[in-house]
């Protein structure tokens, strides 16, 4: 979790990353004075290939309440997105299942290998 910046409102707002060594996730947070309550602002997937990253999915949002398990299955499917539009691209078969759990796997990998950005929230 980065440090974060604190408005004239009163809101505080942080990014945190969860990595593997295949995809980065970026979440856009922000911590509203009204109930304690934490929001999630954005997503920004990136590609990672060993020595440079590439973005590959972005999403933003507006009064979404952060849910750990509603932040991953919209990670999950940022990527299956990414990998059915580079399967379509290329004009390969594709099995859904196998893709669904590809995009579970990778997102799952940089998820776990990062507990504690999800458990602060």
């Amino acid at each position: 979790m980065t440090d974060g910046y604190t408005s004239a409102m009163g809101h505080t707002y942080c990014s945190g990353l969860c990595l593997s060594n295949r995809i980065i996730i970026n979440f856009s947070l922000g911590f509203g004075s009204y109930n304690n309550a934490v929001f999630l602002n954005g997503i920004t997937i990136y590609g990672y290939n060993g020595s440079s990253k590439r973005m590959i999915a972005s999403r933003q949002y507006h009064c979404y309440f952060f849910d750990k398990n509603n932040a991953r299955w919209e990670c999950v499917n940022m990527v299956k997105e990414y990998l059915l539009s580079q399967m379509k691209m290329h004009q390969a078969s594709v099995n859904m299942s196998q893709l669904n759990n590809l995009a579970k796997g990778l997102v799952d990998e940089a998820l776990r290998n990062n507990p504690t950005m999800l458990k602060a929230c």
